[in-house]
């Protein structure tokens, strides 16, 4: 890829590039014949190509880093069988967002100040949520209270997915989450694990709205 090129088009257009903690931590390499958990669309490239995903994200090429979360029960994932070309093509992986992303970003230099901006800055600015994103004054108190130095619990009965497989499970992933606020209510702990009721509120936006603001801002600075 002509990365340079690419940098010209997004300096000119409301472009954002988006990929998954996946692409960061996996490769073609490190699936094993017929193990389908790893099965995604697109599929896992080799290492070499992960290796220029993730500088390319240490660069600020890329603005977003999401988690594509597609669980599948062992049924759909044609497990039992080995199945590429059947099995559901997606990954579990929610729960694994921050400690899959900063364990895979961290050795390729980004800090926690750029990890804030592709997980939570930019998805905001992305959906035009002018309220999230940031801690400031007159925010919304949308936080994650978590250690990046201690591993998070991968193990399959700390799963808080429906669907419990998972290419991540048993995996070594830095990063432990203690406690979730949004809009200032704890919404889970560690310790208490995720709380009944419900807080947020759903917003709709017509997405040529959230587009032409992009493409208004984008000028603006050109």
């Amino acid at each position: 890829t002509n990365i340079e090129a690419f940098r010209a088009v997004k300096r000119r257009l409301p472009l954002t590039v988006e990929t998954c903690p996946h692409y960061l931590l996996f490769s073609a390499e490190d699936v094993a014949d017929g193990d389908t958990r790893y099965k995604c669309a697109p599929p896992l490239r080799d290492a070499t190509n992960k290796q220029k995903l993730l500088a390319a994200v240490a660069a600020g090429d890329l603005d977003i880093i999401s988690s594509d979360h597609s669980p599948a029960s062992p049924d759909m994932k044609e497990l039992g069988n080995g199945d590429f070309l059947k099995a559901w093509g997606g990954i579990s992986g929610l729960q694994y967002l921050l400690a899959a992303t900063w364990t895979a970003v961290k050795g390729a230099g980004v800090d926690l100040l750029q990890l804030s901006h592709i997980l939570s800055t930019n998805p905001a600015h992305l959906a035009g949520l002018e309220n999230k994103g940031l801690i400031a004054a007159g925010m919304d108190a949308d936080l994650v209270v978590w250690d990046p130095e201690t591993l998070a619990d991968t193990s399959q009965q700390h799963n808080r997915h429906r669907h419990k497989l998972s290419p991540y499970n048993d995996m070594y992933l830095q990063g432990n989450v203690l406690a979730t606020f949004v809009k200032g209510h704890k919404v889970f702990s560690e310790d208490e694990g995720v709380f009944d009721g419900h807080c947020g509120e759903v917003i709709r936006r017509k997405w040529l709205d959230v587009i032409r603001l992009k493409a208004n801002k984008q000028d603006d600075v050109l």
